[in-house]
């Protein structure tokens, strides 16, 4: 013991885990390197997720008024989204067809074999940020365009006289297949789908049970003001930036084990930088839902599928935002002061770990605190099942086997977890 502790003391402080050309054995001699540069009753704490401190004791909670206008607020123009120019490439060709955006290719990290996460636990999974699965993605088509910077109905289409696939489905709304060739990519070209993009993914242990699920506990945030957000996918901006975490709700402490090697905190004027940049984006996705025709994609059996519990709450919020009877959306207020001795987790984000696009993490972050406030902003449901690229997400829960489950019980289950109270209807009708 007094040797490791010599060596701590000469060790330099950790701002960052690095999975480079590193093995397992190789990441747990750096965890125990880490862990013994603290003091004991703070490694118990981290091991027992009570050393960090939960969002509901750094936050609360605000009413603000849902507008479509503060869409805009986060929606990057052509030059801001140069990363994802092969996305936008063929989307008003209409010779080349849609493709299924099935494949998911690897994280932007350097040889990082050991699948290291930004807090140094080692063999994690890649969660997805912007929906990877294969039917709630459709929810997402307005918010991909403005993560790429483009509006699909600003260049006219490019007539082959072909007959689409998805026409049945889309029928003559040429603009909505274009939006859904940003999410899934063309037949025949690589790297054209943003859904499937490496700036969409992020290594983060136990992601399907915390992060990337309809129920998480986690959410991560840019330490990057908005502008550097909307920047970041220019051409020669990609680098790499820090991030503030926070894990909420029942299963808290138990999120709160992931950050045992997180190598920093965050200060108070980082904890309020972080704050802002959420509750603009919380705004901004909320204004999406306003006046854009989100539905567009969606098949009317979809939209009513009984099994896919996540679609049906966000089709029923979706509809109070239209109508009038959901003017207001929670977002993060400042407790002032905040706790004395506070530990809010801090890590970098790089290519030794993982670097995605801090747009799609910010709005995943946005998702996750909107579930934590009972209005999910974006479904999340099953994703699909085949995937070269690193382990998919887990996105839900949702079971769609044709085995004999009974809907109605598990919707109440729903409801009783924070599920909104629905009415189907006849989409069709509407």
């Amino acid at each position: 013991m007094a040797d490791d502790q010599d060596a701590a003391a000469d060790m330099p402080v950790k701002t960052e885990w690095v999975g480079t050309y590193k093995s397992e054995n190789d990441v747990f001699d750096e965890q125990r390197a880490f862990l013994n540069t603290l003091p004991q009753s703070e490694k118990d704490g981290r091991a027992d997720g009570l050393f960090f401190s939960h969002m509901e004791s750094i936050w609360g909670s605000n009413d603000a008024t849902i507008q479509a206008e503060d869409f805009e607020t986060i929606r990057r123009i052509s030059e801001q989204g140069h990363a994802y120019d092969l996305c936008c490439k063929y989307i008003h060709d209409d010779s080349i067809e849609i493709g299924r955006g099935s494949r998911s290719g690897k994280t932007n990290a350097d040889e990082n074999e050991a699948k290291i996460d930004a807090y140094g636990n080692d063999n994690c999974q890649a969660a997805h940020l912007l929906s990877h699965a294969e039917v709630c993605h459709k929810a997402f088509v307005f918010i991909s365009e403005a993560a790429v910077g483009r509006k699909v109905d600003a260049q006219p289409t490019t007539k082959s006289g072909r007959k689409r696939k998805r026409a049945r489905v889309l029928g003559s709304n040429t603009n909505a297949l274009k939006r859904l060739k940003i999410l899934n990519g063309v037949h025949g070209k690589n790297n054209t789908s943003l859904k499937s993009n490496q700036y969409n993914k992020m290594y983060l242990k136990s992601q399907g049970e915390v992060y990337d699920t309809d129920n998480p506990s986690m959410l991560v945030i840019p330490l990057l003001p908005l502008k550097q957000v909307m920047d970041w996918a220019m051409e020669g901006h990609q680098e790499p930036y820090d991030i503030l975490t926070l894990t909420f709700g029942p299963r808290s402490r138990r999120a709160a084990k992931i950050l045992e090697t997180a190598p920093q905190e965050c200060s108070d004027n980082e904890v309020e930088e972080a704050r802002q940049l959420l509750e603009t984006f919380v705004k901004g996705v909320a204004g999406s839902l306003v006046e854009n025709d989100v539905f567009e994609s969606f098949r009317k059996t979809e939209l009513n599928n009984t099994s896919n519990l996540s679609l049906i709450r966000w089709k029923e919020l979706v509809q109070r935002i239209k109508d009038g009877s959901q003017e207001m959306i929670k977002v993060p207020s400042r407790k002032n002061p905040l706790p004395a001795n506070f530990h809010v987790a801090k890590a970098r984000l790089s290519k030794g770990n993982s670097l995605p696009d801090p747009w799609l993490l910010t709005l995943k972050a946005t998702i996750n605190y909107s579930a934590f406030n009972k209005t999910k902003l974006m479904p999340a449901c099953q994703p699909w099942t085949e995937d070269d690229g690193a382990p998919n997400t887990d996105q839900g829960q949702q079971d769609y086997s044709k085995d004999n489950i009974d809907h109605a019980a598990q919707l109440a289950l729903s409801k009783q977890r924070g599920g909104s109270c629905i009415e189907l209807f006849d989409w069709d009708k509407q």
